[in-house]
């Protein structure tokens, strides 16, 4: 493999990907919370059927947020290489815009 030399974005495409981006933020920052407040939930004392949905939902937001890892792992690679200038946006870095 050689020298990663950078990428282009146009502008719309960085416009987009930072709006993505601060959606993911609030949406990290909201699953965790909510992981948080579902944990000291005394399960034993619901009832079954109540029960059995409320293990069911903390799984999949618990499998939401391992799986949101990976995304969160490219969100910071791309905040990097675009401080760092690799990414262009219209063939120029950010600074350079600005």
């Amino acid at each position: 493999m050689g020298v990663m030399t950078g990428y282009n974005m146009t502008k719309e495409e960085y416009e987009v990907t930072q709006a993505v981006l601060t959606r993911l933020n609030k949406f990290e920052s909201e699953l965790e919370a909510l992981l948080l407040d579902l944990e000291p939930l005394d399960l034993s004392r619901l009832d079954t059927v109540v029960r059995d949905e409320t293990l069911r939902m903390f799984n999949y937001l618990s499998r939401s947020y391992i799986l949101l890892f990976d995304t969160v792992v490219y969100k910071d690679t791309l905040e990097e290489d675009i401080a760092c200038g690799i990414v262009k946006i219209d063939g120029q870095s950010l600074d350079e815009e600005e």
